[in-house]
């Protein structure tokens, strides 16, 4: 489980990876918060629950990867770790973290959304691999 910043010109351009596509998604969801703030500086204190579906697989990650999006932007929750459990083309998820304060989490650059635009989703060699753009 994890993730890398990959190369591109104007926006944030991810690989995240795990051995199942739970872990997978967990981690693309911590890779686009760890644009924003310090993931690491964040107690989890706090459990907050997701439920998303989608039409298939990429439309899943998108609505997910905007709901964590939403869920700072909106709600200025800061969270640290995830648990995601994925049925077809639904996810259930609890995310842990606290009330985000710039002093503690810092503050990195702002994501204004997810795109399709190379995004993909593979499973091969016991891996999963997600790879999406995020708009800054």
């Amino acid at each position: 489980m994890g993730y890398k910043r990959l190369e591109h010109v104007s926006d944030a351009y991810i690989e995240a990876y795990g051995r199942s596509k739970n872990t997978c998604f967990e981690s693309a969801a911590l890779s686009l918060l760890d644009l924003i703030y310090d993931v690491h500086a964040v107690h989890s204190k706090v459990e907050v629950h997701f439920s998303v579906s989608g039409s298939d697989e990429y439309n899943l990650l998108y609505r997910w990867l905007e709901a964590v999006l939403q869920k700072f932007t909106i709600d200025e929750f800061a969270i640290s770790r995830f648990s995601v459990r994925i049925n077809d083309n639904t996810l259930n998820a609890t995310g842990y973290g606290e009330p985000y304060k710039q002093e503690r989490h810092g503050y990195k650059t702002e994501v204004k959304g997810i795109t399709y635009y190379l995004m993909e989703i593979v499973h091969q060699g016991g891996w999963w691999r997600i790879k999406y753009l995020a708009d800054l």
